[in-house]
C-alpha cells in the first residue's frame, strides 16, 4: 500500500482544508516527516491511520478529539486518503463525530461519524463494517501492525522494540512473507503427531505379538524369547529368533503329521479288531446254544444206552430196540461233530481272551495317542498364527530400521552441535582476551590524551608575553603561568597509542562478529536438533538427550 494523496479538513491543528500530495515524493524510498514540535507531524500520521482504521495513531487521542479547535464553525471535519495497491487506486473517507453549527437556526448539533470506501471500478460502500472489512482485506494488517511496519509515529518506536515475541513474529512474518512456512510447520507437526501415533501403535502391536510367542523351556531359544518379552532384545534378533522358532515348529509339524498318520492307521486297525470282537461275541452266543443242545442230546443218549442194556433180554422188544439203536447210531456222527465244535469253541474262547487283552492295550495306547494328537493340534494352531504374524513383524522391522537411520542422523547432528559449542567457547575466550586488551589500550590512550591535553596549557604559556593578551582568556596579566612537564607525551606518541587502541577495538569487534556468526549457527543447529528430538523421542531437551545420543538397538 502506497499513499497517493491525503486531504484533511478541520483536523487537528489544521483549521482549513490541507492537501498533501505524496505522489510528488516519488514511488520508492522512505518518507521522513520532520518539523518543530507542534508543527502537525503526528497529525499527518493520525490522518492516514484515521482514514484507514477510524482512529488516531496514538493511544491517547480519541476520535472525538480530532476536530480542530481553530476551525470555523461551518468548516466540516473529514479525512480522505487516496492510496495505491497492486497498481489500483482506492479512496477512503471518514469523519469523526463532532459538534457543528446548525444549518438552520442557531446553536450546534452533533455530526455523527461517517465513512465511505471507493473501489477502482467506482463501486462504493458506506457501512462502517463494510469499509473496515474492505481496508483490512486490501491492506492485510491490523491497525497496530500497520503502525509498527508502515509508519513509526512519534514516541511509538519503543513499542516495536519492546513488543512481545508473538507480536514481533506476526509483524516479521508479514514483512518477510513467511506465512507459508508457518503453515508448513503446522503441517509437519500434524504429520509428526500422526507418524508418532503410528509408531506407538506399531510398537504396542509388536509388543503384543512378542508377548504371544510360546517356547518350551528346554528349547535353546527359550532365553532369547524371554529377553524379547522383557524388551531386552533388538527387534532384528527377535525376528531372527522367531524365524528359527517357526522353522523348528514347521519341522515339528511335519513330524507330528507323520505321527498322526501312524496313529490314524493304528486306530483303523483297532476299529477292525473291535469289529472282529463283535463277530466273536455273536459266534460265542451261537456256540452256547449249540452246547446246550449237545448236552441235551447227551442226556438222551445215556438214557438210551441204559435202556438198551436193560432190555437186551427182552425179545419182544428186540426189533423196537434195534430200531432205536439204529437211530442212535445214525446220531453218533453228529455227536462227534458236536465234540469237534466244542473244541473249536474252547479255542475261540482262548483267542477271544487274547484279543480282549490286546484290545485293552490298544485302547490304552489309543487314549495316549489321542491326548498327544490334541496337544499337537493346539501347537499347530499356534504355529499357524505365528506364521500369519510374520509379515506384520517384517513391516515393523522395516519401521524400526528407519527409526535406527533417524537416530544415527540425530547422533551425527549432536556430535556436530558439540563441535560448534566447543568452537564457540574457543572464540568467546579469544573475544574476551581481545576485549580486555582493547579496554586496557583505550584506558592507556585516555590517560595519555589527558596528559597531552594538560600539557597544552604549558605549551601555550611559553608563548605568553607581558602586557600581551592570552589566546585563551584574553587577559594581559599573567600572574600564574603554567609550566611544561618533561614527561608529557608528544603528539606522535599520542597518535601511535591511538592507532594501537583503534586496532585493539577493531580486533575485539571482529572477534565479537565471529562469535555472533558461530552463535547463530549454534542456535540454528539447536533448533534443528530439537525438531529431530521432538519427532523421534518427544523430548526437546538437548542436554538430557546428549547423554543417550548413541542409538540403542533395544529401544528400536
Amino acid at each position: 500500500m502506497r499513499p497517493i494523496k491525503l486531504t484533511m479538513s478541520a483536523f487537528g491543528p489544521y483549521a482549513g482544508e490541507t492537501v498533501i500530495d505524496f505522489d510528488k515524493l516519488g514511488e520508492n524510498g522512505i518518507y521522513l516527516i520532520s518539523g518543530d514540535t507542534g508543527a502537525g507531524k503526528t497529525t499527518i500520521f493520525d490522518g492516514i491511520v484515521f482514514a484507514l482504521y477510524g482512529s488516531a495513531s496514538g493511544e491517547k487521542r480519541e476520535p472525538s478529539m480530532l476536530r480542530s479547535k481553530y476551525a470555523k464553525p461551518d468548516t466540516p471535519t473529514f479525512v480522505e486518503l487516496v492510496f495505491k495497491y497492486a497498481d489500483k487506486l482506492y479512496t477512503v473517507r471518514r469523519n469523526p463525530a463532532y459538534m457543528r453549527k446548525k444549518l438552520k437556526g442557531e446553536g450546534y448539533t452533533e455530526q455523527s461519524a461517517d465513512c465511505c470506501f471507493t473501489y477502482p471500478d467506482g463501486r462504493v460502500v458506506t457501512k462502517k463494517s463494510e469499509v473496515d472489512e474492505a481496508v483490512n482485506k486490501i491492506v492485510g494488517v491490523s491497525k497496530n501492525q500497520f503502525l509498527q511496519i508502515a509508519m513509526i509515529a512519534q514516541g511509538d518506536f519503543l513499542k516495536l522494540l519492546t513488543a512481545s515475541t508473538e507480536d514481533r513474529k506476526t509483524i516479521f512474518r508479514y514483512i518477510f512473507k513467511t506465512e507459508r512456512f508457518l503453515k508448513l510447520q503446522d503441517k509437519l507437526k500434524a504429520d509428526y503427531s500422526k507418524a508418532k501415533e503410528q509408531v506407538e501403535k506399531a510398537q504396542n502391536s509388536m509388543a503384543q505379538y512378542i508377548d504371544g510367542i510360546r517356547c518350551a523351556e528346554e528349547n535353546p531359544l527359550f532365553i532369547q524369547v524371554q529377553r524379547a518379552k522383557n524388551n531386552e532384545l533388538p527387534i532384528l534378533d527377535v525376528i531372527a529368533a522367531l524365524e528359527m522358532l517357526i522353522e523348528q515348529d514347521e519341522n515339528s509339524d511335519k513330524e507330528l503329521n507323520s505321527d498322526i498318520q501312524i496313529i490314524e492307521k493304528q486306530l483303523g486297525e483297532v476299529n477292525s479288531l473291535l469289529g472282529k470282537l463283535e463277530d466273536y461275541k455273536k459266534l460265542g452266543k451261537e456256540l452256547c446254544t449249540v452246547g446246550k443242545a449237545i448236552e441235551l442230546k447227551s442226556d438222551k443218549f445215556e438214557q438210551a444206552k441204559e435202556l438198551l442194556e436193560s432190555e437186551k433180554e427182552r425179545f419182544k422188544e428186540t426189533e423196537v430196540l434195534n430200531s432205536e439203536s439204529a437211530k442212535f447210531k445214525a446220531e453218533l456222527p453228529r455227536y462227534d461233530e458236536l465234540e469237534l465244535q466244542n473244541k473249536k469253541i474252547e479255542a475261540i474262547h482262548k483267542k477271544l481272551k487274547s484279543d480282549e487283552k490286546s484290545l485293552t492295550d490298544q485302547n490304552t495306547l489309543l487314549a495316549a495317542k489321542t491326548e498327544t494328537l490334541e496337544k499337537l493340534k493346539a501347537e499347530k494352531s499356534t504355529l499357524e498364527k505365528a506364521g500369519e504374524n510374520k509379515e506384520k513383524l517384517t513391516s515393523e522391522r522395516n519401521a524400526a530400521e528407519e527409526m535406527m537411520k533417524n537416530l544415527e542422523a540425530l547422533k551425527k547432528s549432536l556430535n556436530d552441535y558439540d563441535l560448534m559449542i566447543a568452537s564457540l567457547e574457543e572464540k568467546q575466550t579469544i573475544y574476551l582476551e581481545a576485549m580486555n586488551t582493547a579496554q586496557q589500550s583505550l584506558e592507556a590512550y585516555n590517560e595519555m590524551n589527558r596528559s597531552f591535553l594538560n600539557e597544552q596549557a604549558g605549551i601555550l604559556a611559553q608563548q605568553l608575553k607581558e602586557n600581551s593578551p592570552c589566546p585563551v582568556c584574553g587577559s594581559t596579566v599573567h600572574p600564574n603561568i603554567a609550566q611544561k612537564s618533561d614527561s608529557a607525551p608528544t603528539e606522535s606518541e599520542l597518535k601511535k597509542t591511538k592507532q594501537k587502541s583503534d586496532k585493539a577495538q577493531s580486533d575485539a569487534a571482529n572477534a565479537s562478529n565471529v562469535c555472533a556468526v558461530i552463535k547463530g549457527k549454534v542456535e540454528t543447529a539447536k533448533a534443528n536438533i530439537e525438531i529431530q528430538l521432538e519427532k523421534l523421542i518427544g523430548n526437546t531437551d538437548i542436554n538430557s538427550s546428549k547423554e543417550k545420543k548413541r542409538p540403542d538397538k533395544r529401544a528400536a
